[in-house]
């Protein structure tokens, strides 16, 4: 991680959405400043076994600038509680002190359209 921007001031939000064709990954500081913005490989929660998506996690975790005050993530498969416990599972233990948000990829998706308006970042964090 980048010395120089690990003390630049504020919370740095990490965004994270799978899907089946790639992964896209954001982390901002504020409303405007892009931190880190990189695509990784595919990934569905039903379909990835959970040695896939530590290495993808981790693969994250090791091409970020600055570690993340907050994670959210919209992640592909993800449809009931057994599988978002499992990826706050296999999250808190790459980021575990680090609050994070699991949903699906069509919550993420369909949220700009119910609301009218882009998320800014996560406000509910598991």
């Amino acid at each position: 991680m980048s010395t120089a921007a690990s003390r630049l001031p504020g919370p740095v939000w990490l965004g994270i959405e799978t899907g089946a064709t790639h992964t896209t990954v954001l982390s901002v500081r504020g409303e405007n400043e892009v931190i880190d913005r990189f695509d990784l490989g595919p990934a569905n929660i039903r379909l990835a076994t959970s040695a896939e998506l530590i290495h993808l996690f981790e693969s994250i975790r090791d091409r970020l600038t600055i570690a993340p005050s907050a994670i959210g993530g919209g992640f592909a498969g993800l449809r009931n509680e057994d599988d978002r416990r499992r990826v706050v599972n296999l999250v808190q233990g790459i980021w575990p002190d680090t609050p994070f948000l699991a949903t699906d990829d069509l919550e993420t998706a369909l949220e700009p359209l119910a609301t009218g308006r882009m998320m800014r970042r996560p406000v509910c964090f598991c």
